[in-house]
């Protein structure tokens, strides 16, 4: 199963999630951005995604989302992989982390997050200079973690609801809001602002970066996320419940709870849930150890086999509960041949 449509779900360095970051930049002003004020309100929920109105469309962009990534993407992503070890994908992939940092600053200004803000303008500082031009994330290691902010939150923080869920081509999942949004960070990154402004990047010049940041991107999903789908008995649900659950907790900023069954589902209705990861606020998602294999703590020790007490014998019972008894020795008769 292959999944060109996940490059907007899922992460990397092992863990996945959703983003709705795309690969390619153009750039845009965006003074009037900096200056606006956002309201803190609750972010809108997905009542509208998790129905299937736009279904047909979306599994048949599916379709062609994988043949182009089976024809195209992941051979030359598998390609890449097999010339560039880990430490050279990881590396990468901070640089274009540490890209994006200026879009969270702007986002988190615009959602009243202000903390979240300078924490983007921390780690841009840091991984810039600290982290060799971003190739490691030194901010992380100091302590300040990703907090990644796109125009899709900032509409949900807003309340404009999710809309129905869309597939995109080659883009992948969606919803009609964080497609939106999606495309106002496109058309907005400050960072591919400063590269065609200061550099004099061209198009042939945002195409290779872009293509660059594909390629690693698929690379390393090959190993983390193709296996799940490849197992999944409807992948493209799995990917929906996937998307659906991250965009709420990035949204909420990692404080929503999970689906409860005695609430109808929680926040995801009948949805089937993503089981077996947590969902951190970062976005990223961590599988969980499987409780069942181990023993509970508090669980109460099974005396079934254990000695009697003081000597004590136990009674066998019969099914009824009733203690069996030994059968009474027969009475001799006169006509025994038992020697008296």
């Amino acid at each position: 199963m292959s999944i060109a449509p996940l490059l907007g779900c899922f992460a990397l360095d092992g863990n996945f999630c959703c983003t709705s970051m795309a690969i390619m930049r153009v750039p845009i002003l965006i003074a009037a951005a900096l200056t606006t004020t956002a309201c803190a309100t609750m972010p809108a929920g997905y009542e509208d995604a998790q129905g299937e109105s736009l279904g047909g469309f979306n599994r048949g962009i599916y379709s062609f989302n994988n043949a182009v990534d089976s024809a195209v993407l992941k051979p030359v992503a598998t390609g890449y992989r097999d010339v560039a070890p880990a430490p050279v994908r990881t590396g990468v992939t901070n640089i274009f982390q540490n890209f994006d940092e200026p879009l969270n600053f702007v986002n988190a200004l615009l959602q009243g997050k202000i903390k979240r803000a300078f924490r983007a303008v921390d780690r841009f500082a840091v991984n810039s200079t600290y982290g060799v031009l971003g190739t490691t994330d030194r901010a992380a290691e100091l302590g300040l973690e990703a907090q990644p902010e796109d125009f899709g939150q900032t509409l949900a923080v807003w309340g404009l609801g999710s809309g129905p869920y869309v597939m995109l081509p080659l883009l992948g999942p969606s919803t009609v809001r964080d497609a939106v949004g999606t495309a106002v960070d496109i058309v907005t990154n400050p960072w591919t602002l400063f590269e065609n402004r200061e550099l004099g990047f061209g198009f042939q010049e945002n195409f290779a970066e872009g293509a660059v940041e594909l390629v690693n991107t698929r690379a390393n999903l090959i190993d983390s996320v193709d296996p799940i789908l490849e197992n999944a008995l409807d992948p493209y649900a799995t990917m929906k419940s996937a998307y659906l659950q991250n965009r709420l907790q990035l949204i909420n900023d990692g404080n929503v709870p999970m689906p409860s069954s005695e609430e109808g589902g929680g926040a995801f209705g009948d949805m089937e849930t993503f089981e077996g990861f947590t969902f951190e606020e970062d976005g990223t998602v961590e599988e969980r150890p499987d409780e069942t294999d181990r023993p509970a703590d508090d669980a109460e020790p099974d005396d079934s086999d254990s000695p009697p007490e003081d000597g004590a014998f136990a009674v066998p019972q019969d099914a009824t509960g009733a203690a069996d008894t030994p059968p009474e020795p027969p009475v001799p008769d006169g006509n025994s041949t038992e020697p008296q």
